[in-house]
């Protein structure tokens, strides 16, 4: 049960985060917006994201796992354009795949370094 509530917290998290109008934490590290500050922040938020979700040990494929979540960045990321002061970004869903897939890789060969 605990572990369907936290996929539930990290997705409403994630929706949360997203569609918050003007929502740039990189602000509170560098003081300023820059595009590549966003990029590593989304690479970096769903390669944390995915890496918890995938922690869970659910019974469910990694694969589909980080496929879902990558198919909800995708519908987030279209959803900003109707959020105030957003705008849709593709460069930030390729940031997002690249998190995922870093995440599966790494939860990968760990998982089959703690079988052997």
């Amino acid at each position: 049960m605990y572990k369907i509530i936290a996929i539930i917290i990290i997705s409403t998290l994630t929706v949360v985060l997203y569609l918050w109008p003007d929502l740039h934490p990189e602000r509170l590290v560098t003081n300023t917006h820059r595009w590549y500050h966003d990029l590593i922040m989304h690479g970096g938020y769903y390669f944390v994201a995915s890496l918890i979700i995938f922690s869970l040990r659910c019974n469910v494929s990694i694969f589909l796992l980080g496929s879902v979540f990558f198919i909800m960045s995708i519908a987030l990321e279209l959803l900003q354009y109707y959020s105030f002061n957003r705008s849709v970004d593709y460069f930030d869903i390729i940031c997002n795949f690249c998190g995922i897939l870093l995440a599966t890789g790494i939860f990968q060969l760990f998982s089959k370094n703690k079988k052997q």
